[in-house]
């Protein structure tokens, strides 16, 4: 009688128990796709020969009235590059397309937003926004 209870509380732990680490298991994988984020203006694109190699990009704080700051990031040939491009003139209203381009496609004064690895030294991927998009901390609808 004694071990079959002891079997019974084993057992009731570990269902009370798996969901938990299955959960925590799939959390880890979300927290390694995450990254750190930055949003901002390129600055400079830092080229060794006709290999990009790094960027710069001057990057707003996220408090209101804070300085740019300008981060330097280092790319490579597994950098990921998005382009966002505008709808075809007879498609559905929305948002706007994103195709893949190469690291030689980054231009000085692009808009970008980064995905970088958790210590913000290497992007993992680079999505370049449309020109004319939303700036972060941008002026005010309506003011004159």
């Amino acid at each position: 009688m004694r071990w079959s209870y002891l079997v019974w509380v084993a057992v009731a732990a570990l269902i009370l128990t798996a969901p938990m680490a299955l959960a925590a298991e799939k959390g880890g994988e979300k927290g390694k796709a995450k990254g750190v984020h930055v949003f901002g203006e390129l600055t400079k694109v830092v080229k060794d020969g006709e290999k990009v190699t790094g960027i710069e990009v001057s990057a707003k704080g996220k408090e209101k009235g804070a300085a740019a700051e300008t981060k330097a990031i280092a790319v490579d040939s597994s950098t990921k590059v998005m382009i966002e491009k505008e709808p075809a003139a007879g498609a559905e209203k929305g948002k706007p397309k994103a195709e893949e381009g190469k690291l030689e496609d980054l231009k000085v004064g692009q808009r970008v937003m980064i995905r970088c690895t958790e210590d913000g030294a290497k992007a993992v991927e680079i999505m370049v926004a449309l020109p004319g998009a939303h700036k972060h901390g941008g002026e005010k609808g309506g003011d004159k």
